[in-house]
This record gives C-alpha cells, sequence and structure tokens, in this order.
C-alpha cells in the first residue's frame, strides 16, 4: 500500500451561500485528525443516526417515504437511533416538516436543506454541470450529484460516530439492533469485490485522482464499499472534504468536484470518493468491518424490471439481511411496492435479528 499522506484535522469554517449561510465546512487546520468521538458523540456511542436524502420532485421515490418510515419504526431498534436527518432541497422543507409519516415517527427529526450543506444553489451548479447530465438533455440534473454530496456533506451536522444514508426505495426488512450494523467501534460495510457491478472502474480511477491517493485503492482491488444503504463514519466523511479542499483549494470542496467533473472529466460518485478517502487516511479498516453473518441489503430488485419478480413474503422472511432496495429507477409503480410491503409493515413479528 502507498505511504498514508499526514492528515489535517477537521476545523470548522462557515462560508456564505449565494446570499444565505450555510453550515460548518470541514478544513484543515493542525496535523494529526480529531478524533468524531470528541466533536460528535459524548456518550452517545451506542447510537447512530439515520440519514435520508429526498425530494418532492421525485414521484417513484417521493410517495414511498412513508413505507421506509414505517420499516424503520418496525425493525429497527428504538435504542440504537439518535435521531434521523431529512436533507432535501430548500423549498421542501416545508413538506417534510409537515409530513405526516416523519410527524409521528419516534426518534427526533431535523429536516436539513441543501443550503445548509452545499455552497451553491441548484441553478449554479447546474452551470457547472456537463451538458450531457443536465435534466433538458436526458441527464439527471445537477441536483443528481448535489445528492451525492449532501450524504458526505451532512457529517457536519451529525453527532454520531456513524451515520445510515438511506434513500426512498430502501425498506427494512429484520429486526436490527446496533451490534448488527456497528460492531466493535466499527461500521458494518456491503463489502462488494473491486469489480462490483454497481461501480465503475472509472469512478474510482477519478476518485483516486481527485484525492490523490496513488492507487490506494485502484492497485490493490480489495473488497469496497457498496451504494445505498450504507453506514458511513462521520470522521471519513469529515476528512473526504477536508482532503478535497486542502488538494482543490480556491473554491468550496463541493464546487470543485463539480468543476472537476466539467472540466478534466472526473466522473466521481460518493461511494467512491468515501472509500478512497478512507483508504488514503489510513481509517478503513479501522472503521468499517464486513458483515459478520447478516449482509447489509439485498439486491434481488436493483435492475429495471426486475420489481417484477420480487417476492415480498420471501424479502421479511429472510434474515440474512438488513434492508432491501427496490429501486425506483426500475421502474416499480409506488402503489404496487406499498400493496405488497402493507402486510408486513402491520403485522406482528417476533423475528429477532
Amino acid at each position: 500500500m502507498p505511504p498514508t499522506p499526514s492528515v489535517e484535522p477537521l476545523v470548522p469554517m462557515v462560508e456564505s451561500h449565494d446570499g444565505g449561510p450555510v453550515a460548518a465546512q470541514w478544513w484543515p487546520g493542525e496535523r494529526t485528525i480529531m478524533p468524531a468521538t470528541s466533536a460528535t458523540t459524548a456518550g452517545i456511542e451506542d447510537k447512530l443516526t439515520i440519514v435520508l436524502a429526498a425530494r418532492t420532485h421525485d414521484a417513484s421515490g417521493f410517495p414511498r417515504v412513508p413505507l421506509l418510515v414505517r420499516s424503520l419504526t418496525k425493525f429497527l431498534a428504538y435504542e440504537a437511533v439518535l435521531e434521523m436527518l431529512v436533507v432535501c432541497p430548500d423549498l421542501d422543507v416545508g413538506t417534510f416538516q409537515r409530513l405526516d409519516a416523519l410527524q409521528v415517527m419516534r426518534w427526533p427529526l431535523r429536516v436539513v436543506p441543501d443550503s445548509a450543506l452545499l455552497s451553491l444553489s441548484e441553478d449554479n451548479f447546474e452551470r457547472v454541470t456537463p451538458a450531457e447530465e443536465w435534466a433538458v438533455g436526458g441527464g439527471r440534473g445537477a441536483n443528481y450529484r448535489m445528492q451525492m454530496l449532501t450524504k458526505i456533506s451532512v457529517a457536519s451536522l451529525v453527532r454520531s460516530d456513524f451515520y445510515l444514508v438511506l434513500d426512498c426505495d430502501v425498506l427494512a426488512t429484520r429486526r436490527t439492533q446496533f451490534a448488527d450494523l456497528v460492531r466493535g467501534g466499527k461500521a458494518v460495510y456491503a463489502a462488494k469485490p473491486f469489480e462490483y457491478e454497481r461501480h465503475r472502474r472509472t469512478w474510482w480511477a477519478a476518485a483516486d485522482r481527485i484525492l490523490q491517493a496513488r492507487g490506494c485503492v485502484t492497485d490493490l482491488r480489495g473488497s469496497v464499499i457498496g451504494v445505498t444503504p450504507a453506514i458511513l463514519s462521520t470522521n471519513i466523511s469529515r476528512g473526504a472534504m477536508a482532503r478535497v479542499g486542502a488538494l482543490h483549494s480556491g473554491r468550496a470542496w463541493d464546487e470543485s468536484l463539480f468543476r472537476l467533473r466539467l472540466d478534466e472529466g472526473l466522473d466521481w460518485t460518493e461511494y467512491t470518493l468515501y472509500w478512497t478517502a478512507a483508504c488514503v487516511l489510513g481509517l478503513t479498516e479501522k472503521l468499517h468491518t464486513p458483515p459478520h453473518g447478516v449482509e447489509l441489503y439485498e439486491e434481488s430488485a436493483f435492475e429495471w424490471g426486475a420489481w417484477q419478480e420480487w417476492d415480498a413474503a420471501r424479502a421479511f422472511g429472510d434474515d440474512s439481511f438488513v434492508f432491501t432496495v427496490i429501486q425506483s429507477i426500475g421502474g416499480a409503480p409506488p402503489d404496487w411496492v406499498a400493496e405488497q410491503v402493507e402486510p408486513f409493515l402491520n403485522v406482528n413479528d417476533s423475528r429477532r435479528g
């Protein structure tokens, strides 16, 4: 493995955001990493934070938020969660604050606007998004990559050592305790092979160049993190932001990543950036562990049209994984999903993880 470069600690600074305030960004300071416990947890080591990245302008995903929340409430141990953060576009904040499913949720809730985590508005990010990614050109638009970055930058607000990242199309399917997700101070990760079909080689190459990782992940090609749902380390995410900021100074870390995509064609993703940062910071094995008999998620409904073969009884009856994902971009109608899972969110179930 290439030698690990010296790592700077994470010192909060506040920047302006298109005329409004933003939450603390994390930039280099002195010579050692600040432990997440000293900055965030203070006696809450056995809890994690749930983070949901969502928006109302998602016809396939947004209607499924109540199902996700009900599945979490039913299957995830109450004492395992510190709070839930919903990260959404600024204009959606009121909608999520009033959403019935979130109002009756048993964990504390914070709804976080994008502007609290990112340095530019969606309109300004759109200006530094390649034309092939524009929504009007058939792509997903700037919001697609903004949502990737909020999954990392939300660490500036997380008060626990680890946080569970979810999308609207995820469902919890088994009774799960904190120890199923974090074992011995290490978060479980999906432990996929480097050639995992959900990650492109170009994404890893881009993360390696951006973070100047010198092949830390791409040369070794060991097991890597999967996709959402994922449990991320608050400290690694902050370190990723700090490293991008230090190596590509002159702009906020998120704008730098957008411009690297536009100007140099570096096709990064949140998870390739995160895992590469973990490697270059020397924190992968210190803060993550592969599954110990229980997988984080199963993928039977990931592909386009695969939902038609998805079996709810099998998913909710299988204790070998914590979450199932019925991809919203795979064409699954929200009403069909609700019809399939409703019986399993209402009946008493004595299964334990």
